[in-house]
């Protein structure tokens, strides 16, 4: 079982809205957005992209990005999503289910995440980006592709768990570069996406939910 991070495991979209308040007087711009509702609706992946969109001067201001971004957060971790701790250590206590994390995140901010609210025991592999990393963004599937390997996981036992349309067409891509079966689909709406995102989009996920508690039934999976 495949989690992305921000939006499923972290309730990270007032945080985000928050850093690019602190990261528009750092960097001097006026952002065009002015609350997390506006956030939401406006916000896409790549990330590249949605800091242009911003504002901000992605190429030039690069380094100087990713190192205030990672100090920030270093003292700001994101709060968990409802009743996502529980899932994770139900997983976790299943001898024939594996999991791990690809996520668009900086790699040592999920790992300080992930250890601020003790997560990390439950996760066989954790996959974020780092600086050079700006061409593997979802929903470019290498990284997925390359988490799975590492599992040694068939697409047909993998479900990929996101909160955005780009997670569904990570996992679209990863079936279409390899072939050989598809990678199922849950999309939630405790991120940066409405339901009614995520219904219009296409491809669509095979599953839409509101809760982590409706994972493990998804996944045959009874609670403890």
């Amino acid at each position: 079982v495949v989690f992305d991070f921000d939006g499923v495991i972290a309730d990270s979209v007032g945080s985000i809205f928050e850093w690019f308040q602190h990261a528009s007087k750092v960097f001097g711009i006026e952002l065009p957005i002015n609350s997390i509702s506006e956030l939401k609706q406006s916000f896409f992946e790549p990330y590249p992209e949605f800091y242009k969109f911003l504002g901000f001067n992605w190429e030039r201001d690069l380094d100087a990005i990713f190192e205030e971004y990672t100090n920030y957060h270093s003292t700001h971790p994101a709060q968990l999503v409802e009743g996502i701790d529980s899932v994770l250590r139900s997983l976790s206590e299943l001898r024939n289910v594996r999991l791990a994390i690809v996520s668009s995140n900086v790699q040592s901010v999920l790992e300080d995440n992930l250890s601020y609210h003790e997560l990390d025991k439950h996760f066989d592999l954790v996959r974020g980006v780092n600086k050079d990393d700006g061409n593997r963004l979802k929903p470019d599937p290498t990284i997925l592709l390359e988490t799975l390997d590492a599992l040694g996981a068939d697409f047909s036992d993998c479900v990929y768990i996101g909160d955005q349309p780009s997670d569904v067409q990570t996992a679209v891509n990863a079936s279409e570069v390899r072939g050989g079966g598809s990678i199922q689909t849950i999309s939630i709406t405790t991120g940066f996406a409405t339901r009614a995102k995520l219904e219009a989009q296409n491809p669509r996920a095979d599953y839409i939910i509101d809760h982590p508690a409706e994972i493990l039934p998804l996944l045959n999976i009874p609670k403890n």
